[in-house]
């Protein structure tokens, strides 16, 4: 299952970390594309999950697997 993170800041960041831990797959989403692939490349490195970053307008985000 993958679980989308809409939002990167605080309360977004513990959630992804939280359900990371138990290598849950997310896709995150942010108005802050850096900020999305800066969690996602944490997340990664904390041998958590698998994550796939996004954001921005439907159909214009970035869709990569961050790492």
């Amino acid at each position: 299952m993958t679980t989308a993170i809409i939002g990167t800041g605080g309360i977004g960041s513990v959630i992804a970390r939280q359900l990371a831990s138990g290598g849950e797959t997310l896709r995150l989403a942010s108005a802050d594309h850096e900020s999305a692939r800066t969690l996602g490349r944490a997340v990664l490195g904390e041998g958590r999950g698998r994550v796939v970053a996004g954001g921005g307008a439907p159909g214009h985000g970035v869709r990569n697997h961050v790492g």
